[in-house]
């Protein structure tokens, strides 16, 4: 769980209504995942995500990160 939480951007995957993607603005730092509706949180490793965003997308990759399609 996180401590209290600003989340500066957040999205939630259109597959599953239980998995959010959060950035928070304050209380953590950088991208955050839940798979319980928010009830925990991890912490996924993630490459070339720089500068808090303004807003998050979801994204599927079928094939290992070759190729992406937006969800939505």
């Amino acid at each position: 769980m996180l401590p209290e939480v600003d989340f500066h951007a957040l999205a939630i995957a259109p597959s599953d209504p239980n998995i959010f993607y959060g950035w928070p603005a304050s209380g953590a730092q950088g991208l955050h995942a839940s798979t319980d509706g928010g009830k925990t949180w991890t912490k996924p490793r993630m490459a070339r995500l720089g500068d808090a965003p303004f807003s998050l997308a979801v994204f599927q990759s079928l094939n290992g990160g070759k190729t992406w399609k937006e969800l939505g």
